[in-house]
């Protein structure tokens, strides 16, 4: 039996779901979040997977942590903050949204987000950075 398999994860500022279609529209997909201020905090953004491959009946568990790279520390974990997400077999495929409020990105530097499938790490990641913005003379 093949596992599912993780086909892509983004990050964006807003996702809409088409009324009469069903279909999803991402928008704002970034890497970098700026801020004039500190702590950098991301007052909203959604984190898209879509896993496919998936060929059993059984339930799979995904969750995610943010990690600052500098020194691993782990800055959020879905696992411990929310209820885990379930993959359920829906036609070899399924996409997983979920919104975060109010994350705190402290120092500014390089983050990413990793992925996990029944507690099995993913190979892909999403990296961000979080810079702060220096005033401009015009």
């Amino acid at each position: 039996m093949s596992k599912p398999v993780l086909q892509f994860a983004l990050l964006c500022d807003e996702v809409i779901k088409e009324e009469n279609t069903k279909k999803l529209s991402f928008i704002g997909l970034f890497g970098k979040i700026n801020s004039s201020v500190l702590p950098i905090v991301q007052n909203r953004m959604y984190i898209i997977t879509r896993w496919i491959n998936i060929t059993d009946e059984l339930e799979h568990m995904q969750y995610f942590k943010i990690i600052r790279e500098k020194d691993n520390k782990e800055i959020y974990d879905s696992k411990k903050n929310e209820l885990p997400f379930l993959v359920k077999n829906e036609k070899g495929n399924h996409t997983v949204v979920a919104r975060l409020n109010n994350i705190v990105f402290d120092p500014p530097g390089s983050y990413y987000i990793e992925f996990y499938l029944d507690d099995n790490v993913q190979p892909q990641r999403i990296y961000i950075e979080a810079v702060i913005m220096k005033n401009e003379v015009i």
